[in-house]
């Protein structure tokens, strides 16, 4: 388990490192307007991971938890689902795009979104495939073959603006390039897929009903908070681009790459889902308890280095003309992605043992009060507040999946108990 975290982490710290050297050259290249812009092209690419509703952790789950009997049938059932979904989801954005578009007025992110509104639906569609091939081999443990090719295709879409900008700086030559790299990262897992775990997919039948329940029920769930992980991973720059443009281009650069901080969580908390999936509850608190401290200890530490160096990374970073307010965003937002590892052995515990009901309640309270005080303290207070909003939102997340997780685990024993008397 340690070598495929490890595996992990260097599939997506990676990609980090090229986002530190990037994200500045095409700032200088494009200006911070044109850059803002690019970011909603990685938001984009990023929401085709978590807007499946689901259908991918099940995916894994499943996979995990049988690998040594899967049936090609299930397995060609859960496309099917997959594909109807995208499609489902392609639709929705095209219609929420002309709708914004017909009562905002002078929004240069609309505007984008609508004139490029076909090349995205085909990046989110192309984004979709490539991630159910992704999960089959997450879901077999194969680590060290997604990490690389995660190196590959998640460092292109920081160079591809650069590359491009050599000869002739033009957003859509930028947007064609994403769907260029989407095209070939796409074949590549497909390909890997039929090398490594020898699924063939075919036309389902005789679906029984059961299956699609089974199906409906953790992915439905899952799916939920998929989505509301979405809108809370985004709402700070959608809520501060609609209040105020002009800040949300100065907090575009930080907030995309303090985001990129979660690669820790996601390294950890990917591995251990897949690794969770094959086990039962009852082996599970021990490992909790270990995991935890790790990421407690962790995470103290890195927060200490942050409010040490924060300050000094970002002048080298943006340059001697960054404002005081947004060093004091970068390193709040640092910090709150820091502190949400503590939230991540609770959260892959609870879902990876079936509970994706209870986690989606936590994720629907957690979405409701943000959108209250994150609206409030936007408004009052921009760049910081935005920064401020998502530090209480992290705290928040560690508190309550940490309690879940507790009463969980608390009432599995004692039906057990019952049980066995």
């Amino acid at each position: 388990m340690i070598r495929n975290i490890i595996w992990n982490i260097i599939g997506l710290i990676l990609p980090l490192l090229f986002a530190i050297i990037f994200i500045p050259l095409n700032i200088e290249i494009f200006g911070y307007d044109d850059f803002s812009k690019l970011t909603l092209l990685w938001i984009v690419i990023s929401l085709s991971t978590i807007l499946d509703l689901g259908i991918g952790k099940y995916l894994t789950h499943y996979i995990a938890r049988y690998s040594m009997n899967i049936s090609t049938q299930h397995v060609s059932l859960v496309l099917f689902l997959y594909v109807t979904v995208s499609l489902f989801i392609v639709m929705l954005g095209l219609v929420s795009i002309h709708f914004a578009a017909s009562f905002t007025l002078e929004n240069a992110y609309i505007y984008f979104f609508q004139e490029h509104s076909i090349e995205f639906s085909i990046l989110v569609f192309v984004s979709f495939l490539s991630n159910f091939f992704r999960f089959i081999l997450e879901g077999m443990g194969r680590f060290n073959i997604t990490a690389k090719v995660k190196i590959v295709f998640s460092t292109l879409p920081y160079i591809c603006p650069w590359v491009v900008s050599l000869f002739y700086v033009d957003i859509t030559l930028i947007v064609f390039g994403f769907l260029l790299i989407k095209f070939f990262e796409t074949l590549t897992w497909f390909f890997l897929t039929y090398k490594y775990v020898h699924v063939k997919l075919v036309i389902p039948k005789n679906i029984e009903k059961s299956e699609l329940i089974n199906i409906v029920n953790f992915s439905g769930w899952a799916g939920v908070s998929s989505i509301l992980s979405a809108i809370l991973g985004s709402a700070d720059k959608i809520i501060l681009s609609m209040i105020s443009p002009s800040a949300y281009v100065m907090y575009s650069p930080i907030a995309e790459l303090t985001s990129k901080t979660s690669v820790l969580n996601s390294s950890v908390s990917t591995v251990l889902f897949q690794w969770f999936s094959k086990s039962e509850l009852n082996r599970k608190k021990d490992i909790y308890s270990k995991t935890l401290f790790y990421c407690f200890v962790f995470t103290m530490l890195s927060i200490i280095i942050v409010c040490l160096v924060s300050n000094d990374f970002l002048l080298i970073w943006l340059g001697e003309n960054t404002s005081g307010s947004l060093m004091l965003s970068f390193k709040i937002l640092l910090i709150a992605y820091l502190l949400q590892m503590l939230s991540q052995p609770a959260f892959v515990i609870s879902q990876a043992s079936g509970f994706t009901k209870q986690v989606a309640c936590i994720h629907i309270g957690e979405t409701v009060l943000y959108m209250i005080y994150a609206s409030i303290l936007i408004y009052e207070f921009q760049l910081v507040g935005a920064s401020i909003s998502v530090l209480i939102r992290m705290i928040l997340s560690v508190v309550l999946q940490n309690i879940a997780f507790l009463i969980i685990e608390k009432k599995f024993y004692e039906s057990s108990n019952c049980r066995s008397i």
